[in-house]
């Protein structure tokens, strides 16, 4: 076709996207275990804690269809999040001075995803 473009390749051959994550950014893969009844899925071990921090605070956020979580920000933070159902687009900017990635920008789209920010 006259004029059209290819897309720059966004996943790799094992279906993970293809972006450099900002300094800090875990993505984990969450699997859905099939059961007669239904699945189970695990969504926090203590494995996945790298950084040695508690798990504080647990809640669930659900947005009516279209719906945008307003911007946020926060100076220090772990945050780990997990798509129980639907998708959810998730943008990052490192803003942090004396980061090696200061400036970049990751935009993450995830389905029954669990995600490490």
């Amino acid at each position: 076709m006259g004029g059209a473009t290819k897309d720059a390749q966004s996943i790799t051959a094992d279906w993970r996207p293809m972006l450099t994550l900002i300094d800090g950014v875990i993505v984990r893969d969450v699997v859905n275990v099939p059961k007669e009844n239904g699945y189970l899925t695990e969504l926090a071990r203590v494995e996945w804690l790298d950084d040695g921090a508690k798990i504080e605070q647990v809640f669930q956020v659900v947005l009516n269809p279209g719906g945008v979580a307003a911007w946020h920000a926060h100076a220090k933070t772990t945050d780990r999040l997990f798509v129980a159902f639907g998708s959810m687009r998730i943008v990052l900017y490192d803003a942090r001075e004396d980061s090696p990635t200061r400036g970049a920008i990751n935009e993450l789209r995830s389905a029954r995803r669990g995600l490490h920010a």
